[in-house]
Order: structure tokens, then sequence, then C-alpha cells
């Protein structure tokens, strides 16, 4: 079991975040981004990840796999939700 580890990164990333970011400037546009439609990519991340996933491992080693699924599973995600808010009632479905 990786708790302690988890739980001991998710605190220092945090802590680091909160040293590193100011409240007088905005947060970077990709932040932002991820937070708007953060629940949205909770709903249909593992959609894309089904894909990209088993795609990307069949040609590259899994120190390069699993940076680069997350980053398309992410973009992906935000993708689809964006053109689903473009839907009628597609912004009660993605929250």
């Amino acid at each position: 079991m990786h708790l302690p580890n988890t739980a001991l990164a998710a605190i220092c990333l945090f802590m680091l975040l909160q040293k590193t970011v100011s409240q007088d400037r905005p947060l970077p546009l990709w932040v932002q981004l991820t937070d708007k439609y953060s629940f949205g990519i909770y709903l249909v991340h593992i959609l894309p990840l089904n894909y990209i996933h088993p795609m990307l491992s069949k040609h590259m080693n899994t120190l390069w796999v699993i940076p680069l699924a997350t980053l398309l599973t992410l973009l992906s995600s935000i993708g689809i939700i964006i053109l689903l808010r473009k839907l009628p009632y597609g912004k009660y479905v993605s929250g």
C-alpha cells in the first residue's frame, strides 16, 4: 500500500503551490482551465484513457507512457467537456 507516500506527496505539493502562488497575481491559464472543467474531467477521463494508454503502451516505455498518457487524457477530456457544454443541456451533464 502506497498511502503514506501518496498522502505525503499530496501534502508537499499543496504546500509548494501555496507558497509559490501569490494572491496578487492571477493563476496560470492552464490551472484556471483545469479548475473550470475539473468535475467534467473527472466524469469523462476514463473514456480517453481507455484508448490512449493501451495505444501508447504498445509503442513506448512505461517511463514515457505515464506522463504522456496523463497529459493526453487531460487535454482530450477538456476537449470533450468543451464540446459537451456546447450541446443543449450539456452544462447540466458536465457540471
